[in-house]
């Protein structure tokens, strides 16, 4: 949450979730589900830049020269959204446990790899289905709560 006041937030939720036809389990009943994960994320390329600024090489690596090279970090898992060059949308998400995190983010900043996004988060345990119906209702709660100025990010399990 971004307030201090978590009984105007806890209040503001309860209301959200009964409107949306949920309601509020006790604290840290779902805290379980779900486990601190370091994520990284690059687009796969490698950037060497000489000390005047110029680039002196520009890898692209989504294929198995990059899984080879992330299997050596200290990762639980990996995966790479499109094999095609970053220039089209290719991506690697990297999961590390949390305190792997900083030395993972570090190493793959040493081989010179352009990291978009690293950030510890709650990473669902499993993953749920549900029916359309359901899945429709459930993405409204998700938006009104995401919309609330009190709630910071909206985690769930939904595959």
């Amino acid at each position: 949450t971004l307030t201090s006041n978590t009984n105007r937030t806890a209040s503001s939720i309860k209301t959200i979730m009964g409107k949306h036809g949920g309601s509020m389990g006790l604290q840290n009943s779902v805290a379980r589900q779900f486990k601190e994960t370091g994520v990284i994320v690059t687009d796969g390329t490698s950037e060497k830049i000489n000390d005047k600024g110029k680039e002196i090489e520009k890898i692209t690596l989504l294929g198995a020269d990059f899984e080879n090279i992330v299997m050596e970090l200290p990762i639980m898992d990996f995966e790479v959204e499109d094999h095609g060059p970053a220039e089209l949308g290719g991506t690697a998400v990297i999961y590390t446990d949390k305190l792997n995190f900083i030395e993972t983010q570090k190493k793959l900043e040493a081989l010179h790899y352009h990291v978009i996004e690293a950030d510890i988060q709650f990473v669902p345990e499993n993953m749920i289905n549900i029916s359309a119906e359901d899945k429709e209702k459930f993405l409204n709660l998700i938006d009104a709560l995401e919309n609330d100025e009190d709630v910071d990010k909206v985690r769930h399990n939904l595959a």
